[in-house]
């Protein structure tokens, strides 16, 4: 026995399977030449590698550019954004204040603070704080350019993971449109296979069964060739040409008849 072994169909060589089948050969045999591959097989080829090429770059751009705009929309925010220090002006009790932000326990309450803004002018507003801080407290807010209460911005930590999660969603998203186009394709394709298989179906259908039932087509007429060619005419009283005489060739001649 070599060193490639053998199958179970006595085939020995590299690539061979249980079953006498070379899988080499079945890989990618929609772009070689053979004599039963169909335009439609070449198609669907493209239709493969367009998809592979779109899953690979698509996924991967869309993965990148969300992160990337995502990454760089909260960065903005927290450089457009400043904190300020803000004096309580009366305590943030729930049971007085009650809680505007879901309302379950350490849920932010409305309480009146005061501040300075960026032109050094001490402001008074209600806003959102954390509850349970008596008055003259000192909290911690951010503002906008316009000293306007806004939301902290989440840190560069929570950016990335905010970004990540964006890029995974995005790629998913941009990855099963890709698949969806592919079967929509493929159910295309498929479905002209069908069109041309019935056309040719309708074609041959019955002089296959004729065949299968062993009836066969209607003979046509005679041509030519089953005619045989006439021979010369003969003449009376001439013997054909492989004629042999009485007695035989050695014979000696017939006599005059009696009268």
């Amino acid at each position: 026995m070599n060193g490639h072994g053998m199958n179970g169909q006595g085939v020995s060589g590299p690539g061979t399977s249980g079953q006498g089948v070379n899988t080499r050969r079945l890989v990618g045999w929609r772009w070689r030449r053979n004599p039963l591959r169909r335009p439609s097989d070449v198609l669907e080829a493209w239709v493969a590698l367009l998809t592979a090429v779109l899953l690979v770059v698509g996924t991967a751009t869309a993965a990148v550019m969300m992160f990337l705009s995502v990454t760089q929309q909260l960065a903005a925010q927290r450089y457009e954004h400043r904190p300020v220090a803000a004096v309580l002006l009366e305590p943030s009790d729930p049971a007085v204040a009650p809680p505007s932000e879901g309302g379950g326990p350490g849920a932010r309450v409305h309480a009146e603070v005061r501040w300075t803004d960026g032109s050094g002018v001490p402001r008074t507003a209600r806003t959102l704080v954390e509850p349970g801080r008596p008055a003259g407290s000192h909290v911690t807010l951010w503002v906008d350019g316009g000293d306007r209460f806004v939301p902290e911005p989440p840190s560069p930590g929570e950016a990335v993971g905010q970004g990540a999660m964006t890029a995974v969603l995005a790629a998913s998203l941009v990855g099963a449109a890709v698949v969806a186009l592919r079967h929509g394709a493929v159910a295309l394709i498929d479905r002209r296979r069908a069109r041309q298989w019935e056309f040719e179906w309708a074609e041959l259908g019955p002089w296959w069964q004729e065949g299968a039932t062993g009836r066969g087509p209607a003979p046509g007429p005679p041509g030519p060739a089953d005619t045989p060619p006439p021979g010369p005419a003969a003449s009376p009283g001439s013997a054909s040409p492989g004629a042999v005489a009485p007695g035989g060739p050695d014979g000696p001649p017939p006599g005059p008849s009696g009268r």
